[in-house]
């Protein structure tokens, strides 16, 4: 990755967009193996890309689904550490940034918003978002964790786990 921002450090698709990838893959390990996650570097990132938006860069919606992500994980650490404030701050940028995208068919960002509705305690809204996934043909893991997540919260009675 390094060399890809080396080979052009302005390219979005590299400081947001793989960066950020990358970023909430490896917070999203740190956190199943109970370490700790990356949680200066995940700063660093969104400090990075509000640095990008305060100077007039926009992000597409694939840039602003990864960012999104990052938000979530963010939130979950800070809750983590009990810093309920900061983390509902980023549960609620998640929900703001994402939310006009959940108006059509794009499932990712409306499973990205659910989660972070259920977790700003609006079960309703998560549960809304939540059938309208489960009327599509989206299938992915992150559904499968908003599903259990929703049944942890009352919100389903079922949960769906990994068969090996």
């Amino acid at each position: 990755m390094s060399r890809l921002v080396a080979s052009d450090a302005t390219r979005l698709n590299w400081q947001v967009g793989l960066d950020g990838i990358l970023l909430a893959l490896r917070a999203q390990l740190a956190l199943a193996d109970q370490r700790s996650p990356p949680d200066g570097e995940i700063e660093a990132y969104l400090s990075k890309v509000r640095g990008l938006e305060t100077s007039g860069k926009e992000l597409n919606r694939i840039h602003a689904e990864i960012v999104g992500g990052v938000e979530l994980i963010a939130g979950d650490v800070l809750a983590g550490d009990g810093r309920y404030d900061a983390a509902r701050d980023r549960w609620r940028a998640v929900a703001g940034r994402l939310q006009a995208q959940t108006a059509g068919d794009n499932y990712p960002v409306v499973t990205l918003v659910a989660r972070a509705q259920l977790r700003l305690d609006d079960v309703a809204k998560a549960r809304a978002l939540a059938a309208r996934v489960e009327a599509s043909k989206y299938r992915h893991p992150a559904y499968a964790g908003l599903v259990n997540e929703l049944a942890q919260a009352g919100g389903v009675g079922r949960t769906i786990t990994r068969r090996n």
